[in-house]
């Protein structure tokens, strides 16, 4: 599972991840950076061999608007998150919400349920059914299933925080 705090909040920035290399240098959005490839086990990144990151950047669509993160966290064990969520809610309305610790990358809800979530005027039952609706087809790895609840709850906490304000 993908434990970055900077990775989640950058994926719902849409940030651009700045590479060089032998090859030359390359801007790669950063919903395409890391593999999250369950047949990869190589490599965590799309980095071709002898790149490195040399910048990331944030477009300018980031700045203003919303923004929400959170994490959940085994009291007193590490600083890794178990789960945790980006939630942004831009100038322009559009909506971003990313999981991680849940998949290999960071894992963005689907279109359709940021799209609910920005059209605004949502019921704590409607922000209830968006976030179930998230979560519905997770296939929690054996020993990871109460991942599926705390996702579930900051779903609601951050989709809450970012229609609210």
């Amino acid at each position: 599972m993908h434990p970055s705090d900077p990775a989640v909040a950058l994926t719902a920035l849409d940030a651009i991840v700045h590479v060089a290399g032998s090859a030359g240098a390359r801007d790669i959005p950063i919903a395409d950076f890391f593999s999250g490839s369950a047949g990869r086990h190589d490599a965590e990144t799309n980095l071709a061999p002898g790149e490195i990151v040399v910048a990331v950047s944030l477009p300018g669509s980031a700045r203003g608007g919303v923004q929400h993160y959170e994490k959940a966290m085994q009291r007193g064990a590490f600083d890794f998150a178990l789960v945790s969520l980006a939630a942004t809610r831009r100038e322009d309305g559009e909506v971003r919400l990313v999981l991680g610790g849940v998949a290999l990358r960071p894992w963005r809800v689907t279109d359709s349920i940021e799209e609910d979530v920005a059209s605004g005027g949502l019921s704590d039952d409607d922000i209830e059914t968006l976030a179930a609706r998230a979560l519905y087809d997770a296939v929690p790895l054996p020993k990871n299933g109460f991942k599926v609840d705390m996702a579930g709850a900051l779903l609601r906490r951050g989709i809450a925080t970012i229609v609210a304000r």
